[in-house]
């Protein structure tokens, strides 16, 4: 329960900077509602792991949050869980890769990643839909939103992995270790067939449930650092007041 409980602490320190930044979130479980938001708003279309033309993203398993300012998002990040079970997740993406990823091929997956694919298993949580407005883009607000969807994924669906697919320029830039990944894999630089819409230098980012606790300890998380002007704390107990818990719409 550790994980959980600093979880918490977490989520209550990231809306506490959300208010001092004037950022008013929007949490729901409802991916139609998501779907329109992104289209309507500037942001453009989401991909098929979160679009409910190809998947049923029901309220336990699956949420997503955005973030508005003066009538305008700012933000968008977006969390689905499969219970793989006994299944590994290479397998999992082996069968419904046409659903997930469109014109994909069943033998995309290098074999070294596939290696690291097959350790994972269980409740496996896929983190995405990442987005940031160009006006807060750099503003080191993007870890800020993904330390926050990770803490509510801990506190809300209980992932035994959280796992993410992320840009070389993203990984060389830190931000996967900013968000609070601790491992990351080449995952798609050798393809058998490679659809043109994939980027090729992409890795496999993911953590486990070992290192929750960990990650949302106020000893071991300290500070956040973005590029530019100044730092911000996450998760110290002297700063931290109790969750807001937002209203889940279902």
């Amino acid at each position: 329960m550790d994980d959980v409980v600093f979880a918490v602490k977490q989520v209550a320190a990231c809306e506490k900077r959300f208010r001092e930044l004037d950022v008013s979130l929007e949490i729901d479980t409802d991916f139609q509602r998501f779907k329109e938001v992104c289209l309507t708003c500037g942001r453009g279309s989401i991909g098929r792991p979160f679009d409910p033309s190809f998947n049923d993203i029901l309220p336990h398993n699956g949420f997503w949050v955005a973030g508005w300012k003066e009538g305008k998002l700012v933000f968008t990040v977006a969390v689905r869980m499969d219970d793989l079970q006994q299944m590994d997740l290479s397998t999992f993406w082996r069968r419904h890769l046409g659903r997930l990823f469109p014109e994909g091929d069943a033998n995309w997956l290098d074999s070294d990643v596939d290696s690291e694919l097959r350790k994972i298993s269980g409740k496996v949580a896929y983190h995405g839909e990442l987005w940031v407005n160009d006006h807060n883009r750099g503003s080191g607000i993007a870890p800020l939103v993904c330390l926050y969807s990770i803490a509510w994924a801990v506190i809300a669906i209980r992932p035994d992995w959280v796992v993410a697919i992320v840009g070389g320029a993203g990984l060389s830039g830190g931000l996967s270790f900013r968000e609070g990944y601790t491992n990351a894999e080449p995952l798609i630089h050798e393809w058998r067939w490679a659809p043109g819409y994939i980027a090729k230098d992409e890795f496999l980012i993911w953590i486990n449930r070992r290192d929750f606790a960990a990650m949302f300890s106020a000893r071991n998380t300290g500070s956040v650092t973005k590029r530019g002007e100044y730092t911000y704390n996450i998760a110290h107990d002297s700063d931290v007041d109790s969750p807001s818990s937002p209203t889940v719409v279902n």
